[in-house]
């Protein structure tokens, strides 16, 4: 249906213009009693959207995933890496009063999709990069500096999956 749209918007618009309100044409009327009978809609045969493709679409649509998320089919090998949530790692921090499991300048291994990133460059004149990553339970900002990036930069792109060790930094309480 979504492939069809373009061209049933351009038939309502051409219909619009050869109705004005009010107004009837010659033989409109010979139609109603048997005449020219109207042309049905002729959907294309194309193939159904892949389940990336829906779950894109609803992101871009309402700002969350609807049917599922990205990181299903990779939930199993983040946890054999030893991949820790990431809504695990900002509820450790956000809580005053408990244990924690995590604290800051401790190394740990995170799994998710990139969902943005912006590249700077730094005083030193090397680039470093801040990564939007997303998995099922929450999502976090990552920095990587010019050394990171020469090894792994070509990974990081929209949606891409990436599991990435390193430090965590708690600044500001951020």
């Amino acid at each position: 249906m979504l492939e069809s749209v373009e061209g049933i918007l351009k038939s309502v618009e051409t219909d619009a213009r050869k109705n004005v309100a009010g107004q009837l044409d010659l033989f409109g009327m010979s139609e109603e009693e048997g005449g020219a009978a109207e042309e049905g809609l002729k959907l294309p045969d194309v193939a159904e959207f892949t389940r990336q493709e829906i779950m894109a679409m609803e992101r871009e649509t309402t700002g969350l995933y609807l049917s599922g998320h990205p990181m299903d089919e990779y939930r199993e090998l983040a946890r054999r890496a030893g991949a820790a949530p990431i809504g695990a790692i900002l509820s450790d921090f956000a809580a005053e009063d408990s244990a924690h499991r995590f604290r800051d300048n401790q190394r740990v291994t995170v799994a998710g999709i990139v969902t943005g990133s912006k590249t700077r460059t730094t005083r030193s004149n090397t680039l470093m990069t801040y990564i939007q990553l997303e998995d099922d339970s929450g999502s976090m900002e990552l920095i990587a500096f010019q050394k990171a990036l020469d090894q792994g930069g070509g990974y990081i792109r929209d949606n891409a999956p990436l599991l990435i060790a390193g430090r965590i930094s708690v600044r500001d309480e951020k």
